[in-house]
This record gives structure tokens, C-alpha cells and sequence, in this order.
């Protein structure tokens, strides 16, 4: 159900007790996802000119296995909300920059792996505000009865903590 207050940037649509998709799309998920970006480039150069440390292992192809499950679940919301009919001016940019962190996630879970002895304070709050973002972005989709987006937000927010489980 489209309602005319998404496409405002203001933060509240009273009728549902929810943001609006563009405040969503905006402070939730173009912010977030860019800083993670412009880190991760930043991580992967610093790590590319250090010496592996751990060999490949299980636990590296799990973590593998389930950041391509992110990215794919990622470029499936991507689909889903440009061919929605309910989008506002920055949902195709959002989504795209959504599917390009997950892309980030899945480098930096592999350079980390292999170079860093401990885990990533970058990578584990991206992921759980990730996760805290997903179950918002599920709530709104869900109210707007996009059902197929809203399932994959939640499978995504379920992704993002099996993650953190892993990387911990």
C-alpha cells in the first residue's frame, strides 16, 4: 500500500506508526552502508599489504558460504524493490548500495580471515546494526504489505547474525 508520506524525508508516517520508506532508505540505509563502505576499501588495502597469518580453513569457507547467502539475498531485494511498484527516488540507489556493502562483507570476512589475528570491530557493528536495521525494514515492508521483501529483509537480518555468531 503506498502511502504519500514515503516519499518525504520526514521521519514519521502517522497512519501506521512507521518511518517513511525514504527517512528508511536514507538514514537507514544509504548513510550506514556508504561509511561501511569507504571502511572496508580502507581495510582491504591495509590488509593486502600484510602477510598472511591463518591458513584456509572450515570455519573460512563457512563464513564464505554464508556471506555469498547475504549478497545473494541482497541482489533478491535489490530485484524485488526495483520492479515494486512502491519505491521512492532513493530506493533503487539504496538498494544498490545495500547489495555493494554485502559485496564489502564478503571481502572483508575473507581479508580479515586470513590476515587479522582478531575479530572486526568494523565488520561486527556493521553487522548488528545491519541486523537491527533489517528487522526495521521488515516491520515497514510487512505494514506496506510488500511480503516478499519483508521475508527477505528477515532472512537477511538472519544472515547478518549467523555472521556475527561466526566471526565471534
Amino acid at each position: 500500500m503506498q502511502l504519500p508520506e514515503d516519499g518525504s524525508l520526514g521521519p514519521l508516517v502517522s497512519s501506521i506508526s512507521d518511518f517513511s520508506l525514504r527517512f528508511e532508505e536514507v538514514v537507514l540505509r544509504l548513510l550506514p552502508s556508504g561509511s561501511f563502505l569507504f571502511f572496508v576499501s580502507a581495510t582491504v588495502l591495509y590488509y593486502r599489504q600484510r602477510p598472511a597469518r591463518i591458513r584456509y580453513s572450515r570455519l573460512l569457507w563457512i563464513k564464505l558460504i554464508v556471506a555469498v547467502m547475504l549478497m545473494l539475498l541482497e541482489l533478491s531485494s535489490l530485484v524485488l524493490r526495483c520492479v515494486s511498484p512502491e519505491r521512492t527516488s532513493t530506493t533503487y540507489g539504496a538498494a544498490a548500495i545495500d547489495f555493494a556493502a554485502a559485496l564489502g562483507i564478503g571481502a572483508v570476512v575473507y581479508v580479515e580471515h586470513r590476515h587479522a589475528i582478531r575479530t572486526s570491530t568494523l565488520l561486527g557493528l556493521y553487522l548488528v546494526f545491519g541486523v537491527l536495521i533489517d528487522i526495521a525494514k521488515s516491520r515497514s515492508y510487512l505494514k506496506r504489505d510488500l511480503t516478499a521483501s519483508g521475508c527477505v529483509a528477515v532472512a537477511t537480518a538472519t544472515a547478518r547474525l549467523v555472521l556475527v555468531g561466526l566471526e565471534e
